[in-house]
């Protein structure tokens, strides 16, 4: 019932109304998270240097004898720790990677969603419309 009245009102595009700017602010969002989580250096990668020193401290730890000639740490006790604490950068630096890119994304995208927002609203307080996205920009800035 809405959609034939807006279609009687409005015409047959009137129901596509701000479709162009939703799909710009869509396509945008998801093309500038794409470009940033990119652009994220060694995101996926664990840091090479941090590696190397927990190689070193974990060699460190294995060879390190009590007096009586045992093993200070137990292995088992030692590779948990070294996983806990690489289990953990990970996550911050997914975390942070993540972060970046959806602030990224609704940054640069959010005004093509609010003239998207304002088209559709244009129906109902009978505005005048906007057709196209360019005109609407020039009037918000």
């Amino acid at each position: 019932m809405l959609v034939k009245y807006v279609k009687r009102v409005d015409g047959f595009f009137g129901c596509y109304r701000g479709l162009v700017a939703y799909l710009l602010y869509k396509s945008i969002y998801i093309y500038s998270c794409q470009s940033i989580s990119v652009l994220w250096d060694g995101w996926g990668k664990p840091d090479p240097k941090e590696v190397e020193r927990l190689r070193i401290q974990k060699f460190l730890e294995r060879t390190r004898r009590n007096v009586d000639g045992t093993p200070a740490v137990p292995v088992e006790a030692e590779e948990e720790e070294v996983e806990e604490v690489y289990n953990f950068h990970a996550f911050l630096k997914e975390l942070a990677r993540d972060l970046a890119c959806r602030l990224g994304g609704v940054t640069i995208s959010y005004p093509f969603c609010v003239i998207a927002v304002q088209q559709m609203a244009a129906f109902v307080g009978r505005e005048r419309i906007m057709t196209h996205v360019r005109i609407h920009m020039r009037q918000s800035h």
